[in-house]
């Protein structure tokens, strides 16, 4: 059938598709998931084929002609196509952006060739530090350079992509250039492989040691066998305690899938996208494909078109790697499951965990979500109902217990030395303890800078920053007060309200810690990991290789830390403030301070030793305290569930937030109540299963100079956030100052 007519979706707020003529030249080219240019008002736009008709349905003296096609072939399978119909009903966003967000930004500028441009560095890395030496403090574009380059040896990273390098040192192409007149690089252009994007990863291919399953190892292994030879769509859950080797179990499952002739999908946090974690695929498959934000266009464009091509058997990286478009898919994991980072904090708000659900009911294949801490509505998907299967690693594959877990009362211990203190008694002899064995510490708190509290004590209030209603932190290596939100750097010597001079700082944050550490234990070799610190993958790949190889004591550092790291040394674990998080107004505060907790916890013992952990808090006898210190995930989520069950709140109901920002702060609110009011009679005369909360302000009243108010919308049925939605209309396109974001599924309500 020739098809004479298609609709198409152009990037616009409306979900709807507008029919175009298929000119004489066009006929039978056009496929759905095609992008085509067309005409739209005054101009052209590129477009999404979303369906082939063979009549026109709208007056054809109106209609226009597809003015050529962008692409040769659609770019996605019709599993993705599929896919993205579901993410625009479910989120509700138009379809246009759906398909944007499956595609890199590389494959949609279209095809540049196949070749890069990478630098091999060719002299040692003595001669770069005595080149960077002789400039001294120099900040010139050579010497940025350098210093790139030298941070790429130190992460034993030898050939680079020169566009990477180039964003790293803030420069143009031009001190490279120099540098390889000089001997110092060499530049070539390189054909982009799946083996050349390994290498710039610094993944390797390694022989593989013999290692024998346990028995729960077996039977959880075994039952996710069973619906990948039968290609059935199952979601399992496993639950394993940290170090209970989930991993090997996701291992031997996609070497079942290759052997059948399909391919895997492996999502994981981007913070725990190591070469570390990555080698640990690499081991035992050799058409490995890696995908994540820091790659080139290039690289990403090549990548997404040899796994297109079938080149790849398993694909590994972070949410939009969900997106993949494998030929045949035949098993999706999602490695720590429970991540907040998993959703997608721009629209379309995504939850990558939730979309390899569904591409997975969509495609026949099998998911399995794994982690020592799920998110309590999976653990309530797999234990309360049968929407999920339940599978349990219990204990650690080797012999060594879980870590000892001490929790120490700050309170008590301030009490003691009459003054606040910051570091318990315990925690410095067990650190003094742990240096002088040779063994290795983390110390966790998940709070950068130096400290934290800047009180004026003109006005008597805190200092906040004038585009954010957040505190201020003071940074000691940049001698400023610096928000966390809008990055925003004021005097540190000057309160930016009044003016006045008389600051009063106080609290402690990572570089604080770094730095009364080694006051309190003389000779510790200590290393801090924080985005102040880590801002390139090159530094947090090199300081993670320093410490594998002993050379350092210590790693202090935020939720950084608290993930995936398996470093057999380490045998001590300090958690410096355990409650931090507790009275944060959001109603997974509790879940997430456990979550952390017992993650961070499961980095301690993993060798041949036993660990400890010690947990420093001001609230000992909180409940959430007490089910981390004895690793209970089944006390503490029973606990919690009870509560959301009373409240209403996931998994027994889903939520969908109205965020409603502007500049001016009336506005906003007005804005924000007219919303509300519209929402509430729109449930009512339709009789929609939904429950709304007031409209308030968010915990951050101003958020980079936007007033934001928001509300909650609690749904029986996921369906009635697309009819509250419609209902809406036009009241979620307001003016142009103020804007609306509808979240559906948030994890966050700040």
């Amino acid at each position: 059938m020739v098809f004479m007519f298609a609709k198409v979706v152009v990037d616009m707020p409306l979900n709807t598709a507008f029919t175009y003529r298929v000119p004489e030249g066009l006929e039978g080219r056009l496929s759905p998931a095609q992008r085509v240019r067309v005409p739209f008002g005054r101009g052209q736009r590129v477009g999404y084929v979303v369906e082939l008709l063979d009549a026109a349905d709208c007056d054809e003296s109106k209609i226009k002609d597809v003015t050529e096609t962008v692409d040769d072939a659609p770019l996605f399978t019709p599993g993705l196509i599929e896919l993205a119909r579901w993410i625009s009903s479910y989120y509700v966003c138009p379809l246009h952006a759906a398909f944007e967000a499956a595609l890199p930004t590389g494959v949609k500028k279209g095809s540049r060739g196949r070749q890069i441009k990478v630098v091999h560095v060719k002299a040692g890395l003595e001669a770069l530090k005595e080149l960077r030496a002789e400039a001294g403090d120099s900040k010139s574009p050579r010497d940025r350079m350098l210093g790139a380059l030298i941070r790429r040896l130190e992460a034993s990273e030898f050939v680079v992509p020169q566009s990477l390098l180039v964003r790293e040192a803030g420069t143009s192409n031009s001190p490279l250039n120099t540098l390889e007149k000089n001997g110092v690089v060499e530049i070539v252009k390189e054909e982009v492989t799946l083996e050349t994007v390994l290498a710039a990863a610094n993944v390797h291919h390694t022989v593989r040691g013999e290692i024998t399953l346990t028995p729960e190892q077996v039977a959880a292994r075994d039952a996710i066998l069973t619906p990948i030879e039968a290609e059935e769509f199952k979601v399992f859950l496993l639950h394993g305690v940290t170090g209970s080797g989930k991993t090997e179990v996701y291992l031997d499952a996609i070497e079942r899938v290759i052997e059948c002739g399909r391919q895997a999908i492996v999502l994981v946090p981007e913070i725990s996208l190591t070469p570390q974690t990555v080698s640990r695929f690499a081991v035992r498959f050799e058409r490995l494909a890696l995908l994540h934000s820091q790659q080139t266009e290039a690289v990403r464009r090549e990548t997404w078109r040899a796994i297109a091509a079938g080149e790849a058997d398993v694909v590994i990286g972070p949410q939009s790697a969900v997106f993949a478009p494998v030929p045949s898919l035949g098993l999706i994991v999602v490695d720590e499951e429970h991540e907040p980072s998993f959703k997608n904090l721009a629209a379309p708000r995504y939850n990558a965990r939730d979309v390899a659900v569904m591409r997975g009911k969509i495609t026949s294949c099998p998911v399995v979500l794994g982690s020592a801490t799920p998110d309590l509505v999976t653990y309530h998907n797999a234990t309360g109902t049968d929407k999920y299967i339940y599978l349990s690693l219990p204990e650690r594959v080797t012999e060594q217990k879980l870590p000892q877990v001490r929790v120490i009362d700050m309170g008590v211990e301030s009490r003691r030395e009459h003054r606040r203190v910051f570091f318990s008694r315990e925690l410095v002899e067990r650190l003094r303890e742990c240096v002088q064995a040779g063994e290795q510490a983390l110390l966790f708190l998940n709070r950068r800078g130096y400290q934290p509290f800047v009180r004026c004590r003109k006005h008597g209030g805190t200092v906040k920053c004038p585009r954010c209603s957040v505190a201020l932190t003071y940074h000691q290596n940049v001698n400023a007060l610096v928000c966390h939100y809008c990055s925003r750097r004021m005097s540190a010597d000057r309160c930016p309200e009044c003016g006045s001079t008389d600051l009063w700082r106080s609290g402690i944050g990572t570089e604080r810690v770094e730095e009364i550490l080694g006051e309190l234990v003389p000779g510790i070799v200590c290393a801090r990991m924080d985005t102040d610190t880590m801002r390139r993958r090159s530094e947090y790949d090199r300081v993670l290789g320093e410490f594998r190889a002993g050379e350092i004591d210590c790693l202090v550092g935020t939720q950084m830390i608290a993930k995936g790291l398996d470093f057999p040394n380490v045998t001590l674990v300090g958690v410096m403030a355990a409650d931090q998080i507790l009275d944060f107004p959001d109603f997974r505060a509790v879940e997430r301070t456990f979550q952390l907790m017992v993650q961070v916890a499961g980095r301690a013992g993993r060798g041949t030793r036993r660990g400890t952990v010690i947990v420093q808090t001001l609230n000992p006898e909180h409940e959430v305290i007490r089910f981390a210190a004895q690793h209970d995930y089944a006390s503490f989520a029973e606990h919690e569930l009870g509560i959301r069950r009373r409240f209403n709140y996931p998994p027994f109901a889903r939520l969908v937030r109205f965020v409603i920002s502007d500049t001016d702060a009336d506005r906003a609110r007005e804005h924000a109540q007219v919303l509300h009011d519209k929402a509430a009679d729109a449930i009512h005369e339709y009789g929609l299963p939904i429950q709304i909360l007031p409209a308030s302000q968010t915990p951050r009243k101003l958020l980079r100079g936007r007033h934001q108010y928001h509300f909650l919308a609690k749904l029986a049925a996921a369906r009635a956030a697309g009819e509250l939605i419609t209902a809406l209309g036009n009241a979620l396109r307001p003016g142009r100052n103020t804007r609306v974001t509808v979240d559906v599924d948030p994890v966050t309500m700040f």
